[in-house]
């Protein structure tokens, strides 16, 4: 499976009356069974993986999806010189050393997000140029996922907060830091 970044070797099992299926990678059950030696509690983690991932997954309708593509398509960054492969498959464009590629949300929420990669056959499909979708993808994705600017010191308050550490020993934490040190996340 062509992923951003990587190529891993995948299993899907797909459900009969179903065109979208959880994906459960081989290179995580080795890992999961040099960590714990134990095919059986191996292959029963493999297992409950796919039930709780197909109990998630969605029911698409491909039609809907393809009508209204133009309102979902977006676009992400990825290194180019880890992704060559990957980037003959899909419509990109460079942009210095990263480049643009596209995808269709199928759903979002405030936890996750579902989208499709955009490939060659899918762009015809659509009946759309490469130029068409960074256009598309431009206006949708400042629509969809706005820009937010935030200081490291707030994600990190909230991450402790989260952690269980109390209000006050992570703002006398953060107050250690330097204001010119601080650093912004986009």
């Amino acid at each position: 499976v062509e992923k951003v970044n990587v190529t891993l070797d995948g299993i899907i099992l797909r459900e009969e009356g179903r065109n979208i299926s959880p994906t459960i990678y081989i290179n995580d059950m080795y890992k999961k069974y040099q960590d714990c030696g134990d095919l059986e509690e191996t292959l029963m983690a493999a297992c409950d993986f796919m039930e709780r991932a197909y109990e998630q997954v969605p029911v698409v309708d491909v039609d809907s999806i393809m009508k209204d593509a133009n309102e979902k398509i977006v676009f992400q960054l990825i290194n180019t010189e880890q992704n060559k492969t990957f980037l003959e498959q899909v419509p990109h464009r460079e942009f210095q050393d990263l480049s643009i590629v596209y995808k269709v949300i199928i759903s979002a929420d405030k936890d996750a997000v579902q989208s499709s990669k955009i490939t060659n056959e899918f762009a015809k499909r659509l009946g759309m140029s490469e130029e068409q979708l960074f256009k598309c993808a431009a206006e949708n994705t400042r629509r969809l996922f706005p820009p937010v600017v935030r200081s490291m010191n707030d994600i990190m308050k909230e991450m402790f907060a989260r952690d269980g550490m109390p209000q006050e020993i992570a703002e006398m934490m953060i107050a250690e830091i330097p204001p010119e040190q601080t650093m912004w996340v986009i």
